[in-house]
Parts: structure tokens; C-alpha cells; sequence
């Protein structure tokens, strides 16, 4: 949600979600009702078939070597699964590395599991696979998909069953973090602390240095840590101002915060500081624009990598929002909340869609809290949008903005009533990559 938007407030968007006019409310009907097949369906496995003990289901997408996986696994008893995610084979049977999940606690409620990969030219197997007790099995009916170099998105999904049985020998992951089979060299372990696919809490595992250089398929044009100090009430300063635009004497279309970025914000022992409180009557908060031509020039990008590594001060009354925005502030040209939410909640993403953006596209729910630090990811292409938290794909969708669009780092009230509490938002570095 953007300040000079119109758009809603963390408070507005679970709503829009909720209910949003009569369409979406059939929309929501229809996904209950699928939600209800899918748990009779269980209960009906349950029941009768003794001899599996999960059930399983994929979804994968191909979009110019650039494959996305939604998996979903049903567990008769719940168990430990040292590993899990969707297992690819070749065109000759031999496996090839994809990212999987380790670690992933199993029930009898649907745990997802999402990995994002690049893998050659090719026809390809795909099946899910967990490995319990050092046995790996092929869960679910196997499907075939064709990855290409053109952006015709491809996507193939098997139907939810209880088949299962040992996973082939060639097609069994090495668990290196080099291709056996044409993949490009991504890692084939993702680590996950929760268990539960894509949610994460945990952030020992999390590299807390920022990330210099380019990355495969992005050039880095972003990287700062923030090592300059600059007093409260003078950011962004001679040091700052090629790189930062601030938001300073209006308010959010909500009439609350003021936005006062510049007698809010500052920066001292390595982190960016803003500083929310109530001051004269009025909640001042602030709002920080990335100026990524590194010259003081306005305009952000057509797609891009944005990574930010922020906690906030658990304040009831107020909430964040990392998001890339329009540069024509037109919200028909789209909005990626990719961190977003109250202070006393989790960290939540959201996609909003281009025909009507007061909707989500994609609506994310986290379990990691803003108290904690935390690295938020996006990664928009042509072919979608991905987010991250932490390293893990937390969501995916297909539907990908074509306009320029600018970072935005926003403090927003989640509530009206003044009760004098004072937070800090701090962001201990933030980088960003254009594709190449």
C-alpha cells in the first residue's frame, strides 16, 4: 500500500480478502466448497485404504527454463520427513538436482511445499518425493512437463492420491548442489526450521551480511548497508540523497500517519532508524523511496530482485509495508507488497491484481514476526512473482506487473486511537538486481 495510492490499510487488505463484492464472495464460496471435497476426501482415505500412508499432489510450471513447484502432502499419521518437495528426472531416466525441503514435519492437515528452480531444454518427470528413514518414495501419480527457452508459460498438475511406492534409483536426488542431469547449479537442500513448507520463523540460518554482487540472471544495481550515521531530523542528507527519497508533509490516504520522514528517521551504528511515535496531536511516521539511477533521479524498474533485512518494534498501533510501487502512481499498474503488516502480527506478501488492485492476486501469510530480524525477498520477472522469506519461497503466481515500478519503505497506523507508544522500524541493509 502505497501513501500516495489510495489503496487500503493492512486492515482493508485482510478485508479485501475476506469480502470484496459479490464475484468474489462465489469465489470464496467455490474454494470452501473445494476445501470441504478435499477434507471428505481425506477422511474417505482415512477410512478405507490401509495401505498408504500419504497422498500427495503437484503442480509444476515451466515458464523459459524457470520451473515453480506447489506440492501438497497428507500424512495418515503424522511424521518426520528428512526431506520433501517434487523429484525431477530427464528424458534418460537420470535424476537431476531441484531444491527440496528439509526437515518438513507431516500431518494429516495438507502441508505445502513450493521450490523455484532452473533446469535445460527438455521433457522431464516429475513426482513428489519425501525420504523417511533414509528410504525415498515416489508419492502420487508421476507427471511429464516440457521446459523450453520461450515464455510460454507450461503448467501440468496431478490429481490428488494416495499412490505411493519406492522412488527409482536414478530418479532418488543426490543432495549436491551441483546438476546431475542439465539443472543449473542451485542448491538441492532448502533448509526449512518450520517444517511447514513455506512459513518460517527461524533466523540463525539467515546470512545477516548484505548480499554483494550480481546473481545468476541479475545485475546488482543496489547494495546498502547503511554505515554513514545521519542525525534525526537531517536524513537523508548529503550522504544519502543520490539514493533515498523521502515522503515529508502529507498523510496517508487513511488520514493517518503524518508522513515527517525526515524528524522520524535516522541512521546510527549500521542501521536505518525510523523512529514512530505521536507528536502535536499526530502519529508521524515516514516513508523512503529507493532511487536506484544512483543519481537522484526518479524511476524504478521493470522487473527486478529486491531484498531488505528489517524487524520493528511489536507497537500494537502501527504496521509496515515493503512494496514496490507504481512510478505514474497509477495502481492499475500494480502493487508487490512483499512485507507487510501490524507490528503485532506476522510478516505477510501480497500481489494485488491489475484489473482490480483493491483484490489480491496472491495473499501470503508468514509465521515470521517483525520483533525478529528477517531478510524479505521478491523476485519479480516476466514470468511472475516470487516471494521469500528468510531464503524459502513463501508464494508464486503468474501474474506479473509490466510497469515501471519503485521501492517504497512505508510506516503505516494500524489503528486510530492516540496512545503515545513509540516504535522502530530498523533495516539493517537493503539491495536490489535488475534481470540481465
Amino acid at each position: 500500500m502505497d501513501p500516495g495510492s489510495g489503496g487500503t490499510t493492512v486492515t482493508g487488505i485482510r478485508e479485501a480478502i475476506a469480502v470484496n463484492g459479490r464475484n468474489h464472495g462465489l469465489q470464496a464460496l467455490a474454494a470452501a466448497f473445494v476445501v470441504t471435497l478435499l477434507a471428505v476426501a481425506v477422511l474417505a482415505w482415512r477410512a478405507t485404504d490401509t495401505a498408504s500412508a500419504f497422498r500427495a499432489s503437484a503442480a509444476v510450471t515451466s515458464v523459459a527454463r524457470t520451473v515453480t513447484v506447489d506440492a501438497v502432502i497428507v500424512a495418515r499419521k503424522a511424521t518426520t520427513a528428512e526431506y520433501a518437495g517434487v523429484c525431477f528426472s530427464d528424458a534418460g531416466g537420470r535424476a537431476v538436482d531441484f531444491p527440496l525441503q528439509q526437515d518438513v514435519h507431516l500431518t494429516s492437515a495438507a502441508v505445502p511445499l513450493q521450490a523455484k528452480g532452473t533446469l535445460a531444454a527438455g521433457r522431464y518427470t516429475f513426482a513428489v518425493c519425501v525420504r523417511v528413514g533414509a528410504a525415498w518414495t515416489s508419492l502420487g501419480a508421476a507427471g511429464h512437463i516440457d521446459v523450453k527457452d520461450d515464455a510460454v508459460p507450461r503448467t501440468v498438475s496431478t490429481a490428488l492420491t494416495a499412490q505411493q511406492e519406492p522412488l527409482s534409483a536414478t530418479m532418488a536426488p543426490t543432495l549436491t548442489s551441483t546438476s546431475t542431469g542439465g539443472a543449473s547449479p542451485v542448491p538441492a537442500v532448502v533448509p526449512t526450521s518450520s517444517g511447514q513448507g513455506a512459513s518460517a520463523t527461524a533466523t540463525a540460518s539467515v546470512d545477516a551480511a548484505l548480499p554483494v554482487g550480481d546473481l545468476p540472471g541479475w545485475h546488482q544495481v543496489l547494495a546498502e548497508d547503511f554505515t554513514a550515521p545521519v542525525a534525526e531530523g537531517a536524513f537523508p542528507g548529503r550522504r544519502y540523497r543520490d539514493q533515498w527519497f523521502t515522503y515529508d508533509g502529507f498523510t496517508n490516504p487513511s488520514g493517518t500517519p503524518l508522513y515527517d520522514t525526515k524528524n522520524v528517521t535516522s541512521v546510527h551504528d549500521g542501521l536505518l532508524d525510523v523512529r514512530v511515535r505521536e507528536e502535536d496531536g499526530a502519529a508521524r511516521g515516514a516513508g523512503i523511496v529507493a532511487l536506484l539511477n544512483g543519481d537522484g533521479t526518479w524511476g524504478g524498474r521493470v522487473y527486478g530482485r529486491y531484498s531488505v533485512r528489517v524487524r520493528f518494534d511489536a507497537t500494537p498501533e502501527w504496521g509496515a509495508a515493503i512494496l514496490l510501487w507504481s512510478d505514474r502512481n497509477e495502481w492499475h499498474d500494480g502493487e508487490i507488497d512483499f512485507a507487510e503488516g501490524g507490528t503485532d502480527a506476522t510478516i505477510g506478501a501480497y500481489n494485488h491484481r491489475l484489473d482490480d488492485p483493491t483484490q489480491n492476486d496472491l495473499a501470503v501469510q508468514t509465521k515470521a514476526r517483525w520483533s525478529d530480524w528477517h531478510v524479505a525477498t521478491v523476485e519479480w520477472e516476466a514470468s511472475g512473482v516470487t516471494f521469500l522469506m528468510d531464503g524459502k519461497v513463501t508464494g508464486h503466481t503468474t501474474t506479473s506487473p509490466s510497469e515501471p515500478l519503485h521501492l517504497v519503505l512505508q510506516t503505516i497506523r494500524t489503528s486510530a486511537p492516540l496512545s503515545g507508544r513509540t516504535g522502530h522500524l530498523q533495516v539493517d541493509w537493503i539491495a536490489a538486481w535488475e534481470p540481465v
